[in-house]
């Protein structure tokens, strides 16, 4: 995969932009790795609670799993499309 940089743009606030790609079947890239990973503990410094990185990369399997249940739902054909 093409390696993706963060971008940052400042205008009034500080804001970085970093793509996640995500294999369905692979692993994170390493910078999207270092990523999460920093930004779960700027969250668990931020609230106080040391599971916080762990919720994070739960939250981000769960959503990859609803996405390509969505995915999957959609390739299924109607009934009444084929009884036309």
């Amino acid at each position: 995969m093409i390696g993706y940089l963060s971008v940052q743009i400042n205008n009034n606030n500080n804001f970085t932009f970093q793509p996640i790609p995500a294999e369905n079947l692979g692993a994170f890239s390493l910078s999207t790795l270092e990523f999460l990973s920093d930004l779960g503990h700027k969250l668990s410094s931020f609230s106080g609670k040391e599971r916080a990185s762990s919720f994070l990369f739960q939250r981000l399997s769960v959503s990859l799993q609803r996405f390509n249940s969505v995915l999957l739902h959609d390739t299924f054909v109607i009934d009444d499309v084929l009884d036309q």
